[in-house]
C-alpha cells in the first residue's frame, strides 16, 4: 500500500516542480508582469533571498536549491525546476516557488518562498494497552519537533503494524490523523489510532497424501507451526511465514530420511474461517 502512496506522491512532486518554475515579476500572479515564456532571455541572478523557512538555515537552504548568486540562468530554464527539485527532495517543504522580485538590465533578482511541512509536537497510541503503548514509543522514535514527512507517518504506521502481527494480530489496521496545536506555530499532534482485531492461530494442520509416515509424527516435525491446543500453555499457536517455509523443509527431509528421494510438497493452502487467504504453489 505504502509503496503505491510513495508513486504518487513523487509523480505530484514532480508536476508541481514543473508547474513552479514559471518566474512572475513581484511574485503575484494578479498584478505582476510575468515573464514571457515564448521569448527566453539570459540573465545573471543578482540576488537571492529566502521567505517562509522559519525552522531552517536559509544559507543552507540557497546551497540546496543550487542557485547562486552570479549564475547565468536562461528564464525560463532548467535550472529553475532543477532548484526546486533539489529542495522538494529534502522532502521538508509542502510547496515551494521561485519568483522573480526585481529585474535591473540583465540582472535577476529572486526569492525562493517555502512552505514548511509541520513538526511534531507530540502523539499518543490509541487502542491498545498500556504495555504496549510502552513499547512502541522506544520503537517508533518520534522525537518532538521531527518534521513530519510522508515517510514518517509510513514508517510509523509500518512499525505499528508489524509489532502487532507479530502478536498474531494478523488483521490490525493502523490509521495516523493529524491535528492541529494552536500553541505553536505549524506543529501538529500526531493519532496513532489502532484496531487490532481478533489474535489469529493456527487451529489445525492437516497432511494429505502421507501414506508412509503418520500424521502426527510429521506433525511433530514442526517447530515452530504448531496447533493451539488448550492442554499445552507453552504454545500459542501463532502462525509465522517465515517459520512455516521452514517447516516444511523439515517434513522433506524426514521423508529424505526414510529413503523417499523425490519426495516433495505439490500444494499448500492456507485459509481461515470459510475463504481462502493463501495458496502456495507447487513445491
Amino acid at each position: 500500500m505504502y509503496k503505491k502512496i510513495g508513486l504518487v506522491t513523487v509523480l505530484l512532486l514532480v508536476v508541481v516542480g514543473i508547474n513552479a518554475q514559471e518566474v512572475i515579476v513581484g511574485g503575484d500572479r494578479d498584478t505582476s508582469a510575468v515573464i514571457d515564456f515564448s521569448n527566453p532571455q539570459e540573465y545573471e541572478i543578482g540576488g537571492i533571498t529566502v521567505s517562509g523557512a522559519d525552522h531552517l538555515d536559509k544559507n543552507v537552504l540557497t546551497l540546496l536549491s543550487g542557485l547562486s548568486v552570479g549564475d547565468k540562468v536562461q528564464v525560463p530554464g532548467e535550472k529553475f525546476a532543477n532548484a526546486i527539485e533539489n529542495l522538494w527532495k529534502q522532502g521538508l517543504f509542502e510547496d515551494v516557488k521561485i519568483t522573480a522580485t526585481k529585474i535591473q538590465g540583465k540582472n535577476i533578482f529572486i526569492n525562493i518562498a517555502v512552505e514548511e511541512r509541520p513538526r511534531l509536537d507530540k502523539f499518543a497510541l490509541r487502542g491498545m494497552t498500556k504495555s504496549e503503548a510502552d513499547d512502541l514509543r522506544e520503537k517508533i522514535k518520534l522525537i518532538r519537533g521531527r518534521v513530519v514527512t510522508d515517510n514518517v507517518l509510513a514508517t510509523t504506521a509500518s512499525t505499528v503494524q508489524e509489532y502487532f502481527a507479530d502478536k498474531s494480530y494478523s488483521d490490525v489496521k493502523v490509521s495516523i490523523t493529524k491535528e492541529q496545536e494552536n500553541k505553536q506555530k505549524n506543529s501538529v499532534v500526531l493519532m496513532i489510532n489502532v484496531s487490532k482485531g481478533k489474535k489469529v492461530r493456527i487451529r489445525n494442520v492437516n497432511l494429505i497424501g502421507n501414506k508412509s509416515i503418520k500424521t502426527w509424527k510429521l506433525r511433530r516435525k514442526f517447530d515452530e507451526t504448531k496447533r493451539k491446543r488448550w492442554w499445552n500453555p507453552f504454545n500459542n499457536g501463532k502462525f509465522d511465514d517465515d517459520n512455516y517455509e521452514k517447516d516444511k523443509k523439515t517434513i522433506i527431509a524426514k521423508y529424505n530420511e526414510k529413503g523417499f528421494r523425490d519426495a516433495k510438497i505439490t500444494k499448500d493452502t492456507i485459509y481461515r474461517a470459510n475463504y481462502k487467504l493463501k495458496t502456495h504453489g507447487k513445491a
